[in-house]
């Protein structure tokens, strides 16, 4: 007995569905990842600096560096891609702007353009990079009490000396208070002199539109 045909309604369901298929199969491949994020940085540096900050272009790679990180299992590209979205990448002898004084990333030298420390979403990402780095067993207690201490430094002191409104970053105080409920579950950290716990005169984060 012959077989039937397919219709074009269902070979066009067919191909849809193939087609689906491969995307979901390269969306979790290294190749569709290096694609889209060369991508989005492409379309971000196109634009005009005064533009950069406020282009929807930050949402889509903090949402490709949240994919790479916690469904890829790629942590550390995560990672590398939440420091540069900071500025806090390192210069050719490991420093970085709490040595020269300089940011390495998505952003100007001086972080007052691009994405970078001034970014609405800047202090969440580095919450992120510090999550992703909790994860990984490689990551000593030290290293990481280090980032939480970076953090401090980039969002309450450096914004306070560098910001437009010479205030710390809006949103330091939400994740200020992540980030000491994770320092206070190892009881042997030694605290800096100049990061303060308390953090006097962090305003409050903006409230949420209801």
């Amino acid at each position: 007995m012959a077989l039937k045909r397919l219709s074009w309604k269902w070979k066009a369901a067919v191909a849809v569905l193939v087609l689906c298929l491969f995307m979901i199969g390269w969306l979790f491949s290294a190749s569709g990842h290096a694609w889209m994020k060369a991508k989005i940085i492409a379309k971000y540096e196109e634009l005009p600096a005064s533009d950069q900050r406020d282009s929807p272009w930050a949402d889509r790679y903090l949402t490709l560096a949240w994919w790479a990180g916690n469904i890829r299992g790629e942590a550390k590209e995560a990672m590398r891609m939440y420091e540069q979205f900071c500025g806090l990448g390192r210069d050719k002898l490991g420093n970085d702007f709490t040595v020269t004084g300089k940011f390495v990333g998505l952003c100007s030298p001086d972080g007052k353009t691009g994405w970078g420390p001034l970014h609405p979403r800047a202090p969440e990402a580095h919450w992120a990079y510090i999550e992703l780095m909790d994860t990984e067993t490689t990551a000593s207690r030290q290293f990481i009490h280090a980032e939480c201490f970076r953090f401090y430094r980039l969002f309450y002191t450096w914004c306070f000396s560098h910001s437009p409104d010479r205030k710390p970053h809006p949103n330091f105080s939400e994740y200020w208070q992540k980030i000491r409920e994770r320092i206070a579950r190892d009881t042997s950290v030694q605290w800096p002199p100049d990061v303060i716990p308390s953090a006097p005169g962090a305003p409050p984060p903006p409230k949420k539109a209801e």
